[in-house]
């Protein structure tokens, strides 16, 4: 949960400008982390400078929706009470064969659409409800499909270390793109090289 606030934290900076809010913001996170061994700043500390001490960013956020998969449902609801958003509607089940099925219950015809979904937890299942949600929007006329993925799933396998190995750092950023994502948001990678395979989301 830590590292989901402090991406949520970065998401929201990324995002939406607001210069001295943000000064503000970044002063006091400095402080909070100059004054507190990082390690050990607890979820109370950061929700209170990202979610209580500075109003909603806007009324209303024309022509965004997020989505969350199943991974993480807590985070997409930080984010969208973040941005003064309803959480977009979308039905995820399991078949018998335990094959992934995904509805998305409303329109995102010419919509910026965002979707949450961390590459932790049953990584296998996130990865495929991810891609499918992605691929949803895009063929259901999204204007833009942005995933917000705080864990890369495989992200460590990001490099040829032994003969006949994959790099499924790789592989992930390349499905990621078949499927549809337009950009991608996401934290922390294993390491620096894993830039190179997402290079088109940007």
């Amino acid at each position: 949960m830590h590292e989901l606030l402090l991406f949520l934290f970065c998401f929201v900076f990324f995002y939406f400008h607001d210069s001295n809010q943000l000064i503000h913001e970044d002063k006091s996170y400095r402080k909070l982390r100059k004054n507190s061994d990082f390690n050990q700043i607890s979820y109370n500390q950061i929700s209170k400078l990202i979610l209580e001490d500075r109003p909603l960013l806007c009324p209303r956020m024309p022509n965004i929706k997020v989505f969350g998969g199943s991974s993480h449902p807590e985070l997409t609801k930080l984010i969208c009470t973040r941005l003064g958003l309803e959480p977009g509607r979308v039905i995820t089940k399991k078949f018998s064969n335990r094959e992934t099925s995904v509805e998305i219950n409303e329109s995102v015809r010419g919509e910026d659409v965002f979707i949450v979904q961390s590459g932790c937890g049953e990584i296998n299942d996130n990865l495929m409800e991810l891609l499918i949600m992605i691929s949803a929007c895009k063929i259901s006329s999204a204007s833009r499909v942005t995933a917000v993925i705080p864990c890369f799933p495989y992200a460590r396998q990001d490099r040829k270390d032994k003969s006949r190995a994959p790099i499924s750092a790789k592989l992930v950023a390349n499905m990621l793109s078949v499927a549809g994502a337009d950009h991608i948001i996401t934290m922390d990678l294993h390491a620096s090289q894993i830039q190179v395979f997402t290079f088109f989301f940007y």
